[in-house]
């Protein structure tokens, strides 16, 4: 079911009640078969039902201590886009189907598409009288190889979101014959840092490691510690920017 939605020819926006991982993630993958081959796409602002992990899709399930995900009532899902892991609880999230026909000019690589995210998520902070940080440098394969088994907020990759130097956003693609799919996550308080918690990685590596995450990454509640930021808010500046990107007014590139 979903709660609210608006539409154009070019564009159909959704917001979903909180859901399961699985069907979560399902309802991305249906709207990627449903819309992919058309020209219309569709944006979709969802939030998770119980406390839930995601892997990316290539990701090894054995990182996790499934056994205290499941004791703790923590659910684990696999997304359909590449990057790494992260701990989903009170968290703006979001996806964006892509169909081959597009007639928004999302960009036509993963690059240009990043690229193009990227600047939408730039305006969105910008909105909350935010700097515009965002990393535009390239992350070295190394980089990558290095952090594979590190959480997805513990490295900025190209063309995500940072404020200080701390990543605010992250994003995933996938790219098919029938379509693409990006998934992004906002944290808006810091229970995203409870992924270090079910990491197969000793006391003392997790200490290290939440710490190293801490400096890395930030919220909306790290940022305005004295201001209630809700996901109801963070959706109306997303479609703000989107209408501003859609006219092509007022929007800073």
């Amino acid at each position: 079911m979903t709660i609210a939605a608006s539409k154009t020819d070019s564009l159909l926006l959704l917001t979903d009640p909180p859901q399961e991982s699985h069907l979560a993630m399902d309802r991305d993958m249906k709207l990627l078969a449903d819309y992919g081959s058309g020209s219309q796409s569709v944006v979709r602002f969802y939030s998770w039902k119980t406390p839930t992990i995601s892997l990316g899709k290539i990701q090894d399930r054995s990182i996790l201590n499934g056994e205290k995900a499941q004791k703790e009532q923590v659910e684990i899902a696999v997304r359909p886009t590449g990057g790494r892991h992260l701990y989903h609880q009170n968290d703006f999230c979001f996806s964006i189907i892509i169909p081959t026909h597009s007639s928004i000019a999302w960009g036509n690589s993963v690059s240009e598409r990043q690229k193009t995210i990227g600047t939408i998520l730039n305006n969105l902070i910008h909105r909350f009288g935010l700097p515009l940080d965002a990393r535009s440098h390239g992350t070295s394969p190394e980089q990558l190889r290095s952090m594979s088994k590190s959480p997805c907020f513990s490295l900025a990759v190209t063309n995500e979101p940072t404020v200080h130097s701390q990543k605010i956003a992250g994003v995933a693609q996938l790219i098919t014959a029938s379509g693409g799919l990006i998934q992004g996550s906002i944290p808006i308080t810091d229970q995203y840092l409870k992924i270090v918690d079910y990491e197969m990685i000793d006391s003392l590596e997790k200490d290290r490691r939440k710490e190293r995450l801490k400096q890395a990454s930030c919220s909306f509640q790290s940022l305005f510690p004295d201001k209630i930021i809700t996901f109801e808010l963070l959706e109306s500046h997303f479609r703000t920017v989107l209408d501003a990107f859609l006219m092509n007014e007022n929007f800073l590139r």
